[in-house]
C-alpha cells in the first residue's frame, strides 16, 4: 500500500516558490500526486493520511479528480485537522474506507477569496465562487449522502466539527478505536494467574482467593489460553499460505520463461519463414519478368512478320545450316518446277 501524507497547505506548482522564499514547506500539489503515481506504478492501494488546514480550492479540485480516476483503491484517515478543501479530499474514497481519530477535527465552510477591481469584475468574481461552492457542495451531496440544504447550511456555520459529527453525517465511515497495550495487558493477566495459582497451590486456596474469584480468573486464563492457540494457529496458516503463495509464484514463473523460450522460438522460425517466403516471392516476380520480356519480343517478332511477309533474321537449323527465308523458298521451287520443264 502507498501511504501517502497530506500535512500541507494545498497549492498549485506555481505557487511553490512562495513558500520556499519564506522557508516554508513545499505544498500539496497535483504534481506531488502525479509523480508519486508515477513512481509506485504497481501500489495498487492508496492510503492518505490527512493532517491538513485545506488550501486552493482549484487544486484541491483537480487533485480530487486525479485520485478518483487514478484507478486505485482509495482509503483515507483523517490523524488530526481536517480543514476546508482536505474534506473534499477526503471524500476521494468510499464512505467505507474513510477513517477519523476519535479527537481529529474538521471545518466546513464556504468557499473564501477576494478581489479588487470594477463593479463587473467584483460580480465576475462573486458568480465564479458560488459556482465553485456549487460544485463542492455537489461532492459533499454525492460521497456522503447527506441532505444538501443541511450541507449548505452547514458551510455557513463554519464551525468545528468532531469525529462523531462527520461519522452522522456520512463524512466518514467509522472512527478508528485505540488498541495500544492490549497485548501487553493480556500478557500482564496472563502473568498474574500464573502468581496467584501458584500461591494457591503453595499456601492453600483459602489463603489465596475466594472459590468463585478463583474459578473466574481461571476461565480468564483458559479464554485468553485459547485466544493465544487461536493466533499462534492462524500465524502458522498465513505463514503455510505464504509458502504456498510463493511455491505458486515460481511454478508460474517457470511457466511463464518457458513460454517466453517457446515464444522466442516461433518467433525466429516466422523470421526465418519470412524471410524464404520473400526470397521465394523475389523469384518468382523475376521468372514473370522473363516471361513478359519473351512474351514482348513474340508479339513484336509477329508484328514484324504481319508487316513485311518475312522473317527479320535468319535461324540456325537443327543441323548447324540456315534455316532458309520463305523468299528464298519460293525461288527454290520456282527453280525446281523450271528445270522439269526443260526436261
Amino acid at each position: 500500500m502507498l501511504e501517502i501524507k497530506l500535512h500541507e497547505v494545498i497549492d498549485a506548482e506555481s505557487q511553490a516558490w512562495i513558500y520556499e522564499w519564506f522557508g516554508m514547506n513545499h505544498p500539496f500539489t497535483l504534481e506531488t500526486l502525479l509523480q508519486l503515481l508515477e513512481d509506485n506504478p504497481d501500489e495498487h492501494d492508496i492510503k492518505l493520511q490527512i493532517h491538513c488546514d485545506g488550501g486552493n480550492v482549484l487544486e484541491g479540485l483537480a487533485i480530487y479528480d486525479c485520485l478518483r480516476t487514478s484507478g486505485r483503491n482509495i482509503y483515507c484517515n483523517v490523524e488530526g485537522s481536517c480543514h476546508s478543501m482536505a474534506i473534499v479530499l477526503l471524500l476521494a474514497a468510499p464512505k467505507n474506507q474513510r477513517t477519523a481519530n476519535p479527537n481529529a477535527q474538521f471545518l466546513i465552510h464556504e468557499v473564501q477569496g477576494g478581489v479588487s477591481g470594477s463593479t463587473t469584475a467584483v460580480e465576475r468574481y462573486a458568480e465564479e465562487m458560488r459556482d465553485l461552492q456549487e460544485c463542492i457542495l455537489d461532492i459533499y451531496a454525492d460521497r456522503t449522502g447527506a441532505d444538501r440544504a443541511e450541507l449548505s447550511a452547514a458551510m455557513q456555520e463554519e464551525k468545528m466539527r468532531d469525529s462523531k459529527y462527520m461519522l452522522e453525517h456520512g463524512f466518514i465511515g467509522a472512527i478508528n478505536e485505540y488498541n495500544t497495550n492490549q497485548i501487553g495487558n493480556k500478557m500482564n493477566l496472563l502473568d498474574e494467574l500464573k502468581n496467584l495459582f501458584a500461591r494457591a497451590e503453595k499456601e492453600g486456596v483459602q489463603n489465596a482467593a475466594p472459590f468463585e474469584e478463583l474459578d473466574a480468573l481461571r476461565n480468564q486464563l483458559d479464554t485468553l489460553t485459547a485466544e493465544r492457540d487461536q493466533l499462534q494457529n492462524r500465524v502458522t496458516e498465513l505463514e503455510n499460505a505464504q509458502t504456498e503463495f510463493d511455491n505458486t509464484r515460481t511454478d508460474l514463473q517457470g511457466q511463464v520463461d518457458s513460454l517466453t523460450a517457446e515464444r522466442d522460438t516461433l518467433t525466429e522460425q516466422v523470421n526465418n519463414l519470412s524471410a524464404e517466403r520473400d526470397q521465394l516471392q523475389n523469384a518468382v516476380a523475376e521468372r514473370d519478368n522473363t516471361i513478359a520480356e519473351r512474351d514482348a519480343e513474340i508479339v513484336n517478332l509477329k508484328g514484324q512478320i504481319h508487316s513485311n511477309g518475312t522473317a527479320p533474321a535468319r535461324q540456325q537449323m537443327p543441323n548447324g545450316g540456315e534455316q532458309q527465308s520463305a523468299e528464298e523458298q519460293k525461288q527454290a521451287v520456282r527453280d525446281a518446277l523450271n528445270a522439269q520443264k526443260k526436261k
